[in-house]
């Protein structure tokens, strides 16, 4: 039965947080602000969620779905064998590029059903950029049900990072030139960029680590979209070698 409040679903990464702090600036404030519990997400966006909180005198409700069902959990959702299909008795692994993550589905998806079923209306953080992912409305919503602020304003990626730095004064780390991610998921995530994979290989060795031992276990390699300096569909092994190679041939130069 949809209720009479408004939800805004916050990741903890600069664009639905930017969202929140501008709604909240507009005398727009969504009653109820979600952030959905992967397991896998940065030790730096926990921290920033809990100064967002506090800037904001706001709570986020945290919800996790692998608290009421173990088996969602990513490594019990890994490990776990197929039960029937081509791949009957292999576990699954990490998700195919070519489908959707499973791990969204399961502990993300589940709870956007809950609050959409609840809510008159759901604040997305989606960027200009990123009209085409804009969702069609659940069956029995009214048309303007899911609203998209950022798009509105014709906010950017860049725009929510400049933001929350310049005018709400709370820096999110892992957007700093010292850091430098342009977009986040979660921490392993298999669809980021070369880019972003190259940041965690050299900035979160423990993460590198952790997905290099998953990729060992898994049936499918780490795929990921975009070709790291033009090569593409690597194993996370062999771009580990590769950019200690050109890691070794930058700190030549730089001593030379």
């Amino acid at each position: 039965m949809m209720g009479n409040e408004t939800t805004a679903f916050c990741s903890g990464h600069a664009n639905s947080c930017a969202m929140v702090a501008r709604l909240h600036e507009l005398k727009q404030r969504p009653d109820r602000v979600v952030f959905c519990e992967t397991g896998l997400e940065f030790d730096e966006v926990y921290d920033y969620l809990d100064k967002f909180e506090r800037c904001l005198g706001i709570e986020i409700i945290r919800e996790d779905a692998s608290k009421e069902r173990q088996e969602l959990k990513f490594e019990n959702w890994f490990n776990k064998p197929w039960c029937s299909g081509k791949h009957s008795g292999e576990i699954h692994g990490m998700p195919q590029q070519c489908g959707a993550c499973w791990h969204h589905r399961n502990v993300k998806h589940k709870i956007y059903v809950k609050y959409n079923k609840i809510s008159s209306q759901v604040y997305v953080g989606f960027t200009r950029d990123e009209i085409g992912r804009r969702m069609k409305k659940p069956n029995g919503k009214p048309s303007d049900f899911f609203v998209y602020p950022l798009i509105d304003w014709g906010w950017s990626a860049d725009s929510s990072i400049w933001y929350l730095k310049n005018k709400l004064g709370l820096t999110h780390p892992l957007y700093e030139s010292d850091i430098g991610f342009k977009r986040l998921g979660c921490s392993i995530c298999p669809y980021q960029s070369g880019e972003a994979l190259e940041i965690i290989y050299l900035k979160f060795p423990k993460i590198w680590e952790y997905m290099l031992s998953l990729e060992e276990k898994s049936p499918n390699n780490y795929f990921y979209q975009k070709s790291l300096r033009g090569m593409t569909f690597w194993s996370l092994d062999e771009m580990s070698n590769y950019l200690d190679r050109e890691n070794t041939k930058q700190m030549k130069l730089e001593t030379y």
